[in-house]
């Protein structure tokens, strides 16, 4: 990180630089921002309980990319669990679709079932 007038900026390639906030910004409001709203759709698609299990590899991603980029080469108990993780997502998975729960496109609603009540955005005066 280099200092120009009083600001930290970081440098970029072929001398480009670039305020310290502008990555951070970046990150925070394109990479957040894009895989939570992608994870809130696909809750109602694959399940809830499915979901949480899945939001769990998001720590053998880390291992990988650790191994992969930084040569942390993971511990064996390390290994166990991701395993695990990948066990738990594949029973849960399979006890959903044997329990015959499935989720129906919200695009073949039956034409004659009214529609679920909602409650006002804004209550009235």
């Amino acid at each position: 990180m280099v200092h120009v007038h009083g600001v930290a900026v970081v440098g970029l390639a072929d001398g480009w630089t670039t305020p310290w906030f502008v990555p951070l910004l970046l990150v925070a409001g394109v990479a957040t921002t894009l895989g939570y709203g992608l994870g809130v759709q696909a809750v109602p698609r694959i399940g809830s309980r499915v979901a949480s299990f899945v939001g769990l590899s998001e720590v053998l991603f880390a291992l990988g990319f650790a191994w992969v980029l930084l040569a942390e080469v993971p511990a064996p108990v390390q290994f166990l669990g991701g395993a695990l993780i990948l066990v738990g997502v594949v029973l849960v998975r399979m006890d959903a679709e044997g329990a015959g729960i499935t989720r129906a496109p919200r695009s073949r609603r039956d034409a004659s079932e009214p529609p679920a009540p909602t409650l006002p955005a804004v209550p009235a005066p």
